[in-house]
């Protein structure tokens, strides 16, 4: 096991390591609040600066799940990355009690030929990402960045930058948007410089 700084956790938190060969990074000052982390042997969980973890966290043999700094976990979310599969977040996401599955735990097999037909695959989430209660993002799925996901919504294929997306699966239901998670009027300085002004 390899692991640098030390993740603050609550009393209701643990780490459950299942094999000598996990490696995990927490940079500076991330807190774990109710949070459950079971990482099998030869995994990777890398986690940036300044995050809030809540939930369930389960990273299989053979998988990744990177999180980017300042990300924040209102609500606990549910997060399954298993079949040699890699989960990537960005930075300055937020999210609810959403859940992630980079598989679907189970097996779907061809009748015909006996092959299975329900592969693992990788999911990638850009930076600032907004995703609302109960809200999935499943094997495949891709999200640009500055993106929010609707509450229920369920991701399966690639959403773009700057949009809101919605719906079982998600479809894009308005681009060319930002948002904050202040509550306030008028747009914080600090996004000035995406805007698109003709």
């Amino acid at each position: 096991m390899s692991m640098s700084n030390e993740a603050v956790l609550d009393q209701r938190s643990v780490i459950e390591r299942k094999g000598d060969s996990c490696y995990t990074r927490f940079g500076e000052n991330v807190r774990l609040i109710g949070a459950r982390i079971v990482l099998a042997d030869n995994s990777e969980l890398i986690v940036g600066d300044n995050v809030i973890l809540r939930g369930f966290i389960s990273v299989s043999s053979g998988c990744t799940v990177v999180i980017g700094s300042r990300t924040k976990c209102n609500f606990p979310i549910n997060m399954v990355v298993s079949e040699g599969t890699k989960l990537t977040i960005g930075e300055e996401c937020l999210f609810s009690d959403a859940s992630f599955y980079t598989s679907d735990t189970h097996s779907i097999f061809d009748r015909t030929t006996g092959l299975k037909i329900n592969l693992p695959s990788d999911i990638y989430i850009g930076d600032r990402v907004w995703m609302g209660r109960k809200s999935w993002v499943m094997k495949g799925g891709s999200i640009g960045s500055d993106v929010v996901v609707a509450a229920g919504a369920m991701v399966t294929g690639e959403i773009p930058s700057y949009s809101i997306c919605a719906g079982v699966p998600a479809r894009v239901i308005k681009e060319d948007i930002l948002w904050c998670d202040e509550r306030v009027d008028v747009i914080p300085a600090r996004l000035l410089n995406k805007l698109r002004i003709n």
